[in-house]
């Protein structure tokens, strides 16, 4: 719904995902570099995703995540990220 939203006038969109799914080891490897890393998050159960749109300003890209996420949404200084968990919003 997000890419759809972001589509807009465009023919296609490029998305750049920087994280999907992770193990616990990867988990603990990027919590051990930044405090903005959930213990037990959702990307260990696939249900998360950090990503960015090319050419999608980002404040329009986080104006359309706020209105299409359901979950939980973080906005972080490049990059959004959506989960199927409860209703919660944070930024970085």
């Amino acid at each position: 719904q997000i890419c759809e939203s972001a589509l807009g006038v465009n023919e296609a969109l490029t998305v750049q995902i920087t994280s999907g799914y992770r193990t616990r080891k990867t988990n603990s490897y990027l919590r051990s570099l930044s405090k903005n890393v959930a213990k037990n998050s959702l990307h260990m159960y696939g249900q998360a995703i950090d990503f960015n749109i090319a050419n999608i300003p980002y404040r329009a890209l986080k104006s359309i995540a706020e209105e299409q996420a359901y979950g939980g949404l973080g906005v972080y200084d490049n990059f959004i990220h959506v989960d199927s968990g409860p209703f919660r919003r944070w930024s970085s």
